[in-house]
């Protein structure tokens, strides 16, 4: 990574944030997560639940950053909805939908 950085600005336009792809609202603070990797620039815009969950289970499964970051809009085990059902229902609740067959196997 060559540069990053991260800021919480308030939101001036509707933004649609990368984790749980619902609206960030005119007026809501979000974070906002600029950067160059391998020569290309990027922003991440996050609500701040999501930002703090996604923050969360990366330390739960000890992880660094990077091509090994766990997305919310990416998870890969049943277990990782699961928990964030029961550790940030507020997220869990944005991105459940994602996840509904999983759900469904569960009968959560």
């Amino acid at each position: 990574m060559e540069f990053w950085s991260e800021t919480k600005p308030v939101a001036k336009v509707a933004h649609k944030c990368d984790a749980c792809e619902h609206p960030i609202e005119i007026g809501q603070q979000y974070s906002r997560m600029a950067g160059k990797d391998d020569g290309y620039f990027f922003t991440i815009k996050q609500h701040l639940e999501c930002r703090v969950a996604e923050c969360a289970l990366a330390d739960l499964k000890d992880l660094i950053g990077g091509e090994e970051w766990c997305h919310l809009n990416d998870l890969d085990e049943p277990d990782d909805l699961f928990w964030l059902q029961a550790e940030h229902p507020v997220v869990f609740e944005r991105i459940k939908a994602r996840y509904a067959r999983w759900l469904e196997n569960s009968n959560a």
